[in-house]
């Protein structure tokens, strides 16, 4: 758990909350690819919360895209989707795509997607939670690391690459699936 200051997730995408200044008690996210390729990163709102960033967009090796936090509650989920290709007005990617939109606009995202779910709550006595979900698959590496919080806020995500030790009829893209 965090104070309401900043939390900060890495994977081969990471996603860094910073606190904007003592005066605006607002988040800052920070979503950082640090995979060898391009990810599309994809935010869901839990029902009756905003819609963030439109719900997604492409995320360039070695860069990162920031953007506030609501200034009130806020809690949902944000996952990588990776193989994502355009052509002939239809976008698809190969794994967590949201209904082949590149704005997720409040979608969930297909499996396997590594999900990093955010409880973002303001005030003094207000704790954050976050976490790295595998309920929905693997996908990438992720973690959730907090960044100038106050209290003892763990590290938490996957930093391996599953899919490297995953055995090959439990893997996405087999017949099985």
């Amino acid at each position: 758990m965090a104070s309401g200051s900043t939390l900060f997730f890495t994977t081969t995408l990471l996603i860094l909350c910073n606190l904007t200044n003592a005066t605006n008690p607002g988040l800052i996210l920070t979503l950082v690819n640090n995979c060898p390729f391009t990810v599309w990163p994809a935010i869901q709102p839990n029902s009756g919360q905003a819609v963030l960033e439109r719900g997604g967009f492409a995320l360039h090796t070695l860069t990162h895209h920031s953007f506030p936090a609501p200034n009130q509650h806020w809690s949902g989920r944000i996952w990588a989707r990776t193989g994502c290709t355009y052509a002939n007005n239809h976008f698809s990617c190969a794994t967590g795509d949201c209904g082949n939109r590149l704005e997720c606009n409040g979608l969930g995202g297909a499996t396997p997607a590594t999900l990093a779910q955010f409880s973002l709550h303001h005030g003094q006595n207000d704790f954050s939670s976050y976490g790295v979900s595998l309920v929905d698959g693997f996908n990438v590496p992720m973690t959730v690391t907090p960044h100038e919080g106050k209290g003892q806020c763990p590290v938490v995500g996957c930093r391996a690459d599953l899919l490297a030790t995953c055995p090959e009829r439990l893997a996405f893209g087999t017949e099985i699936f």
